[in-house]
């Protein structure tokens, strides 16, 4: 895998648009589908920090240096069981679109689980 595949396959995987991308970089959409498609040879340093940065994994994935396994680490999963890890790459592989619902749903059950029955009841009839 290159360099551009590792960029798409992990703005994907975050559910980012190229437009999305290049908006966190300071960079225009089409910059990033020069990266993407092999068009820019010699990305700058500080562009590979920023995009590895924005795409949680080291340069050196970025770079193709670094194993998956390794540039995984980078992000910080102290603390979280193996069911909240899988939640959250499960929920970096959804669309933004999708990602926002299931945000949703959860404000939505927080706010089930506070309030009384009354006021879940008045929820259910203004849905």
């Amino acid at each position: 895998m290159n360099m551009g595949d590792r960029i798409k396959e992990l703005r994907i995987s975050k559910g980012y648009t190229q437009e999305e991308l290049g908006k966190r970089l300071g960079l225009k959409k089409a910059a990033i589908q020069k990266y993407e498609n092999g068009g820019v040879e010699n990305i700058k340093r500080s562009k590979i920090k920023l995009l590895a940065d924005a795409l949680g994994v080291t340069p050196s994935y970025i770079m193709g240096w670094e194993e998956p396994t390794a540039a995984l680490k980078y992000q910080s999963s102290e603390g979280l069981s193996e069911v909240e890890k899988e939640l959250i790459f499960s929920y970096r592989k959804l669309s933004h679109d999708n990602q926002m619902k299931v945000t949703g749903i959860i404000e939505f059950m927080f706010d089930e689980e506070s309030a009384t029955e009354e006021e879940y009841e008045d929820k259910i009839k203004r849905a």
